[in-house]
């Protein structure tokens, strides 16, 4: 039989072996498959939040709900499955197979965040889920409305038809005892033609909330349009709209930051092209396209699918291609950059392309040039 280790051990483990470390650029918190982060969370008025729970798994799943509020990340004591909770946690256990439901109610209307984290990070057991508002007049069902996970990201945009229905709910996912970091939030505002009219700072405190109208976040207003959401470190949101007494959510998914691309060979061969990244969590995906060699165009470049990881500002990026820069032959190309942050307008590193057939590698550096704004 398996030994079974907790989740504090393997993270101590992580940390001693260098693959993690306690500084303050540790920012990703929730890995996806075994924890869950929902960001807004509503109880009491005739709201009513359910929260569905499987584990897609061989082995029972264990874990612990947090439950916050507010600017400092209070514990928050709602009434779940009709009892009572204290110190705003609840433990959360589900069979091999099973699905379970909490029901979260209260006797007030309040608003915060939920999030589930496992004991272990065995890889025999998953968790799965979704959560459902059900707004009601007394017994008399008005609306409902189904909202997926929260994903952590550092950057996301959220466009909308109407600014007056827009709320948006904001949380800090950083449940660490020890060394939990505060986000810095800017909460930009464009009109549909792409012009910036406003832009609001967010300090969100570990495990703290913010649910906001976008009328209580801006003096502006527009009618058609989009805010952006940065963070120097991963939250989790939700968007919803409130239309003629009828609600619904919008997502909050991360966005792409697009950079230009120059690789520089050992034997000073330049590759230009393109890069655009965007971050899960603790994993990043993208696109690859290299256009030029030595500034001459080749006759059929490729997008390639990026792969990788961002943990503690440690970008490691995976490509598999067949692209003309390197003679149309099977290649994996590894970059990395070790103080990599979405916001930096340049990003430096080293890459190594290994070729299949014969386990041949070329080696360099690169230099990204972010084009988004």
């Amino acid at each position: 039989m398996r030994q079974r280790f907790n989740r504090l051990s393997i993270w101590t483990l992580l940390i001693t072996l260098g693959l993690l470390t306690a500084s303050p650029g540790f920012g990703q918190n929730l890995l996806q498959q075994k924890d869950l982060g929902f960001g807004q969370v509503a109880v009491g008025g005739g709201y009513e939040t359910v929260i569905t729970l499987t584990n897609r798994g061989t082995f029972a799943y264990s874990g612990n709900m947090m439950l916050r509020r507010g600017d400092d990340g209070q514990p928050w004591n709602p009434t779940v499955d009709g009892q009572p909770i204290t110190n705003g946690q609840v433990a959360v256990d589900i069979g091999s197979g099973e699905t379970v439901t909490l029901r979260l109610t209260g006797d007030s209307v309040e608003s915060g965040m939920a999030v589930l984290v496992s004991s272990d990070v065995i890889l025999d057991n998953f968790v799965e889920g979704n959560l459902t508002y059900f707004v009601r007049s007394g017994t008399k069902l008005d609306d409902s409305i189904g909202v997926g996970p929260s994903t952590e990201t550092f950057l996301a945009s959220i466009p909308f038809e109407d600014f007056s229905t827009v709320a948006l709910a904001l949380a800090n996912s950083d449940f660490r005892t020890s060394g939990a970091l505060t986000a810095a939030v800017t909460i930009k505002l464009f009109d549909d033609t792409g012009d910036q009219v406003a832009s609001e700072p967010l300090t969100l405190a570990p495990l703290a909330h913010s649910a906001r109208f976008l009328s209580q976040i801006f003096d502006e207003e527009v009618g058609r349009g989009k805010i952006e959401i940065s963070s120097d470190v991963p939250i989790i949101g939700t968007a919803l709209t409130f239309i003629s007494g009828q609600l619904s959510t919008l997502p909050m998914l991360p966005s792409p930051v697009t950079y230009t691309l120059l690789m520089t060979q050992s034997d000073q061969t330049e590759l230009t092209g393109e890069m655009t990244l965007w971050a899960e969590g603790f994993f990043v995906k993208g696109y690859l396209s290299i256009y030029e060699k030595d500034d001459e165009p080749l006759e059929n470049p490729l997008l390639t699918f990026a792969h990788g990881q961002l943990i503690d500002g440690w970008l490691d990026l995976n490509f598999f291609t067949q692209d003309e820069a390197f003679d149309d032959l099977d290649v994996s190309l590894y970059m990395s950059d070790s103080s990599f942050s979405f916001a930096d307008g340049t990003v430096s590193g080293n890459w190594v392309a290994t070729f299949v057939d014969d386990n041949s590698t070329r080696t360099g550096t690169f230099s990204l040039t972010r084009t988004t704004e």
